[in-house]
Parts: C-alpha cells; structure tokens; sequence
C-alpha cells in the first residue's frame, strides 16, 4: 500500500512539473509577443513624431508666407500646388 501511494506522489509530482513548464513557456512566448507590441508602439510613436513635425513645418511655411505677403489666398494657393 505504502508502495502505491509513493508511486501515486511521483505521478502527481510529474504532472505538476509538466503543467509548471507548460505555464511557463506559455509565459515565455507572451512575454515575447509584448516585447513585439512595444517595440511596434515605438514604431508608431516614431512614426507620429515625424508626421507632428512635417505638420509644423507646413504650418511655419504656411505662416511665413501669409505673413510675408498681401494676399494670402495666392500664397495658400502657391503653396496646395495651384496656380
């Protein structure tokens, strides 16, 4: 009887590692993955800090030009490529 409850405790003990390393693998691999979404977070960011600084711009042109000039519908018209 002694016998069969140590082999039952060796089993339990197996099944228990089994499901640890599981577990944790899976905690590997979504560790993994968030360390992907932040590194794509950073892309975006990147990306939006430059689109914020090409719309400065724009802005600073659009801003120089009205200020330098009478007319301000020919020099927005100028600058949108119109004639």
């Amino acid at each position: 009887m002694a016998l069969v409850q140590i082999d039952q405790r060796e089993r339990d003990n197996t099944d228990l590692y089994l499901r640890l390393s599981a577990a944790s693998a899976e905690i590997a691999c979504l560790k993994l993955e968030i360390d992907k979404l932040k590194i794509e977070k950073a892309k975006l960011i990147a990306k939006l800090a430059d689109a914020t600084g090409d719309n400065h711009r724009l802005n600073q042109l659009v801003k120089s030009q009205a200020d330098n000039s009478d007319n301000l519908r020919d020099n927005l018209s100028y600058l949108l490529g119109g004639n």
